[in-house]
């Protein structure tokens, strides 16, 4: 598993419309940019590969992710081990 397999993993919770709502419950939803894609995808727009870009999640090379939130996300780290972190 690398780092971008967690970036693809993260992008496809808003591609497949409607299984993004359980990413509320966790730290996912702190992530830059994971509530303007909702508020895109409520609105009924289409997502595009720029917009899911923009969400704070980047593989800096296969064993680096680089996550930046909205606010200090103290349990983040333990997300990672959750199934729908991957």
């Amino acid at each position: 598993m690398t780092a971008h397999d967690f970036v693809y993993a993260w992008q496809r919770i808003f591609k497949k419309k409607g299984s993004y709502y359980y990413m509320f419950a966790d730290g996912i939803a702190s992530i830059q940019g994971a509530q303007e894609l909702s508020d895109k995808i409520d609105a009924g727009e289409e997502l595009t590969d720029d917009d899911l870009d923009k969400m704070g999640v980047k593989a800096l090379d296969d064993y680096t992710l680089e996550v930046k939130t909205n606010v200090r996300v103290s349990f983040l780290v333990t997300c990672f081990s959750l199934f729908l972190s991957y």
